[in-house]
């Protein structure tokens, strides 16, 4: 027969000698010994049951039986240890080989054991007889031609708890007293060779113990480094993690983030449920997340208001059931995602102020040049005395572009585009002077209080744009106490050394001097908060505010370097604070104002570009009509045209910063190195400068559109009649479009 050889039989042995679970093929010793161990039983079995006994026959038909059943032996054994090996795989592949390998070698012995009978006992003939016996080797080669293993062999390995543990340990035990049941059996000449097995089999099963107490020590050892690990990775995980039993819900265990979260003691903690600590509002709570996990065996990144004390923080809860010695456990973590939701509010309302200016300062500008031609005209209209209601209506048109005028310097200032004219100033002295003006404003319904810090520090500001932004949130505060009330105006020095939270941004680390503004109104509503800096956005009734006054604050604040805050309680109150950075320098002198030219009229010869060609007309018609004699061009490179073919004296370059490709102090460069006493006034609807904090002082080297015709004329006199270097002015900044 095919496989009738021992050493086939050897070879269909070693698979059974093998360890699983291992990248590369190792001999699995404890599969050895007791492998071992049923060959010892089944070699026992053969001597009690065929071998000894075949002693006393001498026919050759016993013998041929005697020898089937030696090979049947051997098929049985090898079908239980594939069936053992089988029953103790992990992993399902190796469990269905073992099993077929299993039925094969029972099919082929009982095979074996038909053909015996068919051949011997029913004389069937040869052919039919070798078909027969040829069947289990077929069985197997089909086997091994439709055999496929699946892509994840771990997929679905079976892992035995105590129980299989139990029944491996009392095998092992039950085999060597099986040995010495059936050695007892062998009496006088086999007593020796009884003495050999048993003990052969004990030395297997010493064997066995010794090396399952080795790998008991190597699996506690790696138990305690792996118990190690988790403990030292639990206590510093920086996300909150607590264990508490499933069955009652109480603590058992929580790490060093979760008690921090919860400023909680560890031992008010363990023992208590979260319904006891207050963590859920209600049993629904935690009986939804509960059954949540129950259904999946697991909860993952679930959003959850988590209740602290007086505090809500909003979480990402994730759990996993365990068990630990048989009782179901549940580990729970915790994700504070307070912080980073606040964060990304901030940056979004960063990004919606940042966006809304940008457009309100593009608006402006374009909006600015129309206002400087409809301001211009109409004060060159009114010159010709007109009279009557012609007379009043063109002053209309003009009050009507004033009041446009101001909404632009408005949106310029929410947007930081505007030009500051910055000094070293005592907060308290500009409020010190504001307070007679501020006690008319708000009326004597309301109560005006201040105080200042008597060592307040020096503020780098513009003064006019922080009497601004003082009278702006006084009027704010005044709309909010209709029935009067108190007004607190405080000034402080703020050091701070680590990042401060606000509402909305973080105050970074600096020195401050801190303007705080607090009313007894109305108070503001939490979800009208987020928005009140924003244009246009207001809460008055039509007609009675325009929107624009808290934004402009806030970009004057912003603009400056500075930041701002509100805190407000409906029914109780407002509070603002403005931070500003302080200047380590001393109060400027206060500067006496410079007189103003009585005579605006001049001879000299200007030079005007502006790539608004209504905008150029206008300022070459005012500047003729006072006599000077003017050039025109609507871009940088024909102004250096005109330039070059003009042979006399230009005295004055008026000229537009933001110009495409060549900006105005480019232009003034260029023109400055061919005509060394050229002198320069820039103007601007929308200054695109790029400046430390866009702050520059041009109080003598640049003109703000929207301007009336005698402004323009006013600014070019002035410009001539100063004496410094010509292009000083251009050199104090560099422009960008």
């Amino acid at each position: 027969m095919v496989i009738s050889s021992f050493p086939l039989a050897i070879a269909l042995v070693l698979p059974l000698l093998l360890r699983e679970g291992r990248e590369k093929l190792e001999i699995g010793w404890l599969q050895v010994l007791d492998v071992l161990q049923f060959g010892i039983i089944v070699f026992s079995a053969f001597l009690v049951f065929f071998y000894i006994p075949s002693f006393r026959t001498i026919s050759d038909a016993d013998r041929a039986r005697d020898l089937t059943v030696l090979h049947l032996t051997r098929d049985s054994f090898l079908a239980l240890g594939y069936l053992y090996r089988g029953s103790r795989s992990r992993f399902p592949d190796l469990r269905r080989l073992h099993f077929q390998m299993a039925g094969f070698l029972a099919a082929y012995g009982s095979v074996a054991l038909l053909v015996f009978h068919a051949f011997n006992a029913w004389h069937w003939s040869r052919p039919l007889t070798s078909f027969i016996a040829d069947l289990p080797p077929l069985f197997l080669l089909i086997t091994a031609v439709t055999w496929q293993q699946e892509k994840d062999p771990r997929r679905g390995a079976i892992s035995y708890g105590r129980d299989g543990l139990l029944w491996t340990q009392l095998l092992a035990a039950i085999m060597p007293l099986s040995v010495l049941a059936l050695a007892s059996r062998m009496t006088g000449p086999y007593l020796q060779g009884a003495w050999i097995i048993v003990t052969a089999s004990f030395a297997c099963y010493a064997a066995r113990l010794f090396l399952m107490q080795r790998r008991q020590e190597q699996t506690l050892s790696s138990l305690a480094g792996m118990e190690e690990k988790f403990s030292k990775a639990f206590k510093s995980s920086p996300i909150a993690i607590a264990i508490s039993r499933l069955s009652d819900g109480k603590y058992i265990d929580t790490n060093d983030r979760w008690l921090e979260l919860t400023k909680l003691p560890r031992e008010q903690v363990i023992g208590r449920t979260s319904l006891e600590l207050g963590v859920f509002e209600n049993e629904e709570e935690r009986s939804k997340i509960l059954a949540a996990i129950k259904k999946q065996g697991f909860l993952r990144s679930m959003p959850f208001s988590f209740r602290v004390q007086d505090r809500i923080l909003e979480t990402l809860v994730s759990a996993e059931l365990i068990k630990l010695e048989g009782e179901p456990l549940l580990i729970s973590s915790i994700l504070d995602v307070t912080e980073l939701r606040s964060l990304t509010h901030q940056l979004q309302q960063s990004q919606k102020m940042e966006v809304m200016g940008k457009l309100a300062g593009g608006v402006a500008h374009d909006f600015n040049n129309l206002l400087t031609i409809i301001k211009g005209y109409s004060e060159l209209v009114q010159l010709r005395g007109l009279e009557g209601d012609m007379a009043r209506e063109v002053r209309q048109i003009r009050e009507a572009a004033d009041k446009a005028a101001a909404l632009t310097r408005q949106l310029l200032a929410f947007s930081r585009r505007q030009v500051l004219q910055p000094r070293n100033i005592r907060l308290n002295a500009v409020m010190a002077e504001m307070e007679q003006m501020l006690r008319r404003t708000i009326g004597a319904k309301v109560e005006l209080v201040t105080s200042f810090a008597t060592d307040l520090g020096i503020l780098y500001a513009d003064p006019v744009q922080i009497e601004q932004v003082v009278m702006n949130l006084a009027v704010n505060a005044c709309d909010a106490m209709p029935f009067g009330g108190k007004l607190l105006f405080q000034t402080k020095n703020l050091d701070i050394s680590v990042p401060y939270p606000e509402r909305g941004f973080e105050l970074p680390p600096g020195r401050y001097v801190m303007l705080v503004i607090t009313d007894t109104g109305t108070g503001i509503e939490p979800q009208t908060l987020d928005r009140i800096f924003e244009p246009f956005f207001t809460t008055k009734e039509a007609g009675h505010g325009t929107g624009l006054g808290l934004s402009t604050v806030y970009g004057i604040v912003k603009q400056s370097g500075g930041y701002i805050s509100v805190d407000s309680k409906v029914g109780q109150g407002t509070t603002f604070k403005v931070y500003l950075p302080r200047a380590e320098r001393t109060a400027d002198a206060i500067q006496p104002a410079e007189k103003v030219p009585e005579n605006l009229s001049g001879t000299e010869t200007v030079l005007v570009v502006e790539d608004d060609p209504r905008v150029c007309e206008l300022a070459a018609n005012v500047l003729a009509n006072h006599g000077y004699t003017v050039i025109t061009a609507n871009s940088a490179e024909e102004a250096v045209t005109r330039s070059d073919q003009f042979a006399g004296y230009i005295d004055l370059l008026l000229t537009d910063i933001a110009m495409a490709r060549v900006t105005g102090d480019e232009l003034a460069q260029r023109l400055g190195s061919k005509r060394p006493g050229l002198k320069v006034l820039y103007m601007s609807g929308h200054p695109h400068f790029s400046l430390s904090g866009n702050i520059a002082d041009f109080r003598e080297a640049f003109i703000a559109k929207p301007f009336s015709s005698s402004e323009l004329a006013r600014a070019i006199r002035k410009r001539l009649n100063r004496a410094e270097a010509p292009l000083a002015a251009a050199h104090s900044f560099t422009s960008s479009k």
